[in-house]
């Protein structure tokens, strides 16, 4: 906690207006012992809340005036004003509910916010992905399909692929799902061996051999890089040692020592196009000289690794790449313009949207101080 209100108070040094976002649940009774992330924060800042539900899940008025019972006296009195997020349809349907809810809370209601066709970034919770209404059958799109295991980590590598118009990108958990599909991906892990040996263990190694024997390409993202080598070796870092799948002419060496690397320069094999992003893994692999910005296997080039995050960033580069996978349509877009406009979609609607006076007096604080 003592961190965290110390990086809180450089920002308030720094910014006219702190936004605190929450992690899940305000109100969960067996959470809140150590709370450094929602109302246990907001107490030891001493900040107001406004608490907002999503009702696109459903139950949003339950869940408001639940959560308002739950939290504690201190934490209930905190509480100035309810949002509610992702609402579609006609917002005059609404009218007599939030009536009841201001008259049940005794808060005021600061906005209904509409639900939006975003692309931002999700690095723990790729929603986008799997809820996808792509057809997958149709022979005009490019299927990626991405290998979910269970400690998955930067999903947010994937979104640029995902926001490409004629790719059908999904996220699958099993073999049977990986078709159709002309490249499939095993993005980072927080664990390699433990995943690696989820892959083995569900039976995803055959479909993968067949897939590349039938001419499909395969990309390793950093831990899916390290498993797609010869051997990952562990120096106590994961617990044990392991067998690669063998499709890329390296090994691994799990070490304490953490490489921490930004990553901006251009790649000579893709016409100097630019890379960015950046570097962070446990694993050194030998050969690395070589690994800028991918590691292929053979000259039919099917399967690829890098340990870039955040590689297909920048739209020249994504589009040369995907090119050679076999994908000329790409949009040649940076993600970061892809980004850029839906922030501004989401801005104009709070603009619409959020009441005004309830805003003012956090814009004002500072300066009241």
């Amino acid at each position: 906690m003592q961190m965290v209100l110390e990086s809180f108070a450089q920002l308030q040094a720094e910014y006219d207006v702190v936004i605190i976002e929450g992690a899940g649940s305000p109100a969960e009774p067996n959470l809140r012992e150590g709370d450094i992330a929602n109302m246990g924060f907001a107490e030891a800042a001493d900040v107001p809340v406004w608490l907002v539900g999503d009702i696109d899940c459903g139950g949003v008025f339950a869940a408001l005036t639940g959560s308002l019972d739950i939290l504690s006296g201190s934490e209930n009195a905190r509480v100035k004003a309810l949002l509610i997020n992702r609402f579609r349809g006609n917002l005059s349907l609404l009218d007599d509910a939030l009536v009841w809810l201001e008259q049940k809370t005794a808060r005021p209601v600061a906005g209904v916010i509409p639900y939006l066709p975003l692309e931002l970034p999700e690095e723990d919770a790729p929603y986008r992905h799997t809820t996808s209404c792509i057809s997958h059958l149709s022979s005009d799109l490019f299927h990626i399909a991405v290998v979910i295991y269970p400690r998955i980590s930067n999903n947010d590598d994937i979104d640029p692929l995902a926001s490409e118009p004629g790719v059908d990108l999904r996220f699958v958990r099993s073999p049977e799902a990986l078709n159709p599909a002309d490249l499939i991906i095993l993005p980072g892990s927080k664990h390699v061996i433990s995943d690696l040996k989820w892959l083995r263990a569900n039976g995803f190694v055959q479909p993968l051999q067949r897939h590349l024997r039938y001419g499909g390409k395969v990309l390793g993202l950093c831990g899916g890089m390290q498993m797609l080598g010869t051997v990952i070796e562990d120096d106590r870092v994961e617990g044990g040692s392991s067998e690669g799948l063998g499709w890329l002419p390296l090994s691994t060496t799990m070490r304490p020592e953490k490489t921490l690397l930004r990553v901006d320069r251009p790649s000579p094999r893709f016409g100097g196009e630019r890379v960015t992003g950046y570097e962070i893994h446990h694993g050194q692999s030998d050969a690395e000289d070589t690994l800028f910005p991918f590691a292929t296997c053979s000259e039919d080039a099917l399967v690829w690794g890098s340990y870039v995050h955040g590689l297909f960033e920048q739209g020249g580069f994504r589009k040369a790449w995907l090119a050679q996978m076999g994908f000329a349509a790409g949009d040649g877009r940076d993600q970061r313009q892809r980004t850029t406009a839906s922030l501004d979609l989401l801005a104009d609607a709070l603009e619409r949207e959020l009441r005004p006076e309830l805003l003012a007096p956090l814009l004002q604080r500072k300066q009241a101080r």
